[in-house]
């Protein structure tokens, strides 16, 4: 049974491991400390993240930006913990399920921070279906089978 396909480093260190991590912005450093304590308390497997930042400006596009006068700021003193999208599943769920595993680990250093705000506008503000622009997305840069 898969819980959730996309997770991010900080909530599963924090939420799933009771909070008992400390903050590091090294998103290496982060994803293994995730990483182990989610299969040690939860037995959940974590696959290799994704390229691109979910943080608080991941729905901002710039055409979202110009229509309501927003400026996007950089968080150049790394206060806030990284955020990559990574695959999360069950232990049980990644041995049953080999093929399906495959597939999402073409996803690892995928998928930028421009083209998942590209994908989040097209969904919010163009109103087109989240699966059919995540198809779309994944015929485009040949993920798809």
């Amino acid at each position: 049974m898969v819980l959730n396909f996309w997770g991010n480093y900080w909530n599963g260190v924090t939420i799933f491991s009771k909070g008992q991590a400390a903050l590091n912005s090294n998103p290496n450093v982060t994803y293994q400390t995730a990483k182990r304590a989610l299969l040690r308390q939860y037995q959940l497997a974590y696959l290799k993240p994704m390229s691109y930042q979910n943080g608080y400006g991941i729905t901002v596009t710039q055409a979202t930006a110009k229509k309501y006068h927003l400026v996007l700021l950089k968080d150049n003193k790394h206060f806030f913990p990284p955020y990559q999208g990574a695959p999360l599943m069950k232990q049980r769920f990644m041995t049953q399920h080999p093929q399906i595993v495959k597939s999402l680990k073409k996803l690892s250093g995928k998928i930028s921070t421009s083209d998942m705000q590209n994908m989040n506008y097209q969904v919010t503000m163009q109103h087109k279906k989240a699966a059919m622009v995540a198809k779309a997305y994944l015929k485009a840069h040949h993920l798809l089978n």
